[in-house]
């Protein structure tokens, strides 16, 4: 997936900002748990906004053979879930 995955942490009490690149506006917080992503290839979608994680990868994009292999590094609310698959349905030519 081009990415690595140094470590994780729990999100027990307070949830984390998500923004999509390009966008830059704060959908929504993730929550539960939120994985630490190092960059091996792969790119950007989305990354934290707060604390120690501010500014670092949450969703990745990364091609793979005639496609594309996505990883994300939490439990994603709606919003940010509909913007994802909106991602997915655009990369993949799928019309509606």
């Amino acid at each position: 997936a081009g990415v690595k995955i140094e470590d994780y942490d729990c999100l027990r009490q307070f949830g984390q900002g998500i923004r999509w690149i390009g966008n830059g506006e704060v959908t929504e917080s993730a929550n539960l748990w939120c994985d630490i992503i190092t960059l091996d290839g792969a790119e950007t979608l989305a990354e934290y906004t707060e604390e120690f994680y501010a500014n670092t990868p949450a969703i990745t994009r990364n091609s793979y053979g005639g496609g594309f292999a996505y990883y994300v590094g939490t439990q994603l609310g709606p919003l940010t879930m509909e913007t994802l698959v909106a991602e997915l349905v655009r990369a993949s030519g799928i019309r509606g």
